[in-house]
């Protein structure tokens, strides 16, 4: 993965969890994880989360995957999951 892909997808992270009004603790709590890996997430330097992390960010902060991969949405993706949705 591209630097500038890393970066954009530790901004996307970050700027999902505010716009669902969520804090690290609770997102990290809806995924699964420690409010650490949340914080690395969101950090363009940390870890990345995995795919399945992914997916589980999209559904607890409402985005699709599409936008919070890629930045970019396509009519295929415009579907977007329910905040209080849970895998």
């Amino acid at each position: 993965m591209s630097l500038a892909c890393v970066v954009g997808l530790a901004a996307r992270v970050r700027e999902a969890r505010r716009r669902a009004n969520l804090s690290q603790s609770e997102l990290a709590r809806l995924t699964g994880v420690s409010a650490s890996a949340v914080s690395q997430w969101e950090n363009p330097a940390g870890t990345q989360p995995d795919l399945d992390r992914v997916l589980r960010i999209a559904v607890a902060t409402g985005v699709s995957l599409d936008w919070l991969i890629a930045g970019a949405e396509s009519r295929a993706s415009a579907f977007v999951w329910p905040a209080k949705f849970s895998i």
